[in-house]
């Protein structure tokens, strides 16, 4: 039995409907509450060290999740935070844990001092900032004056603290991330009346 016009027409719409309910009830992520204090009027000093005093005043949050590579996983190395802040400024604390620190390197770049302080100032803008963005939209038009749009849309961001700029290695750096994917869906139903 071949389906009338309109009969495809129903079907189609219902198809998207179920589609789209199918992406608005998947599982909202939970809300995460975490305590911070206000220190008034004993600021932390900024040293990075966290062995003021003050930081003790709240507990480490952590318990993050992966956006990627892997979404909803947990994260391979464990990070944690405090938040502190008083009547002008915001003090934040992190620790990222590595469970191979022997493979952390530090490479020193002409903007560093012998202490391995770096300075990110516009005054001395030495660092390299590449982005990558790409979009594809398809519409299909499927009956007049209704339409299904699919959009996907690509970003990959680098950022590197050495200043010599290489297009090249720039280039093998930037595509060599993991990127940013993002897909949508848009119809359009136009009802006669």
């Amino acid at each position: 039995m071949i389906a009338r016009p309109k009969m495809k027409k129903v079907l189609l719409f219902l198809f998207i409907i179920l589609l789209f309910l199918q992406f608005a009830n998947a599982d909202s992520p939970v809300k995460k509450v975490y305590v911070t204090c206000n220190i008034n009027p004993h600021p932390p000093v900024i040293d990075g060290k966290l062995d003021d005093p003050v930081w003790a005043k709240v507990t480490w949050a952590g318990d993050f999740i992966q956006r990627d590579p892997y979404e909803g996983k947990e994260p391979s190395q464990a990070t944690s935070f405090k938040i502190l802040y008083d009547d002008t400024s915001i003090y934040i604390a992190i620790r990222a844990d590595d469970n191979e620190p022997e493979k952390i390197e530090r490479r020193m770049s002409r903007r560093d001092d012998l202490e391995g302080v770096v300075d990110y100032t516009f005054e001395n803008p030495d660092f390299n900032f590449l982005q990558f963005r790409m979009n594809l939209v398809v519409r299909w038009e499927y009956i007049p004056g209704s339409s299904l749009y699919l959009v996907w849309s690509q970003g990959r961001t680098e950022d590197s603290s050495v200043g010599d700029f290489s297009f090249r290695e720039g280039m093998r750096d930037l595509f060599s991330l993991h990127p940013h994917n993002v897909f949508l869906i848009k119809f359009s139903y136009c009802f006669q009346l």
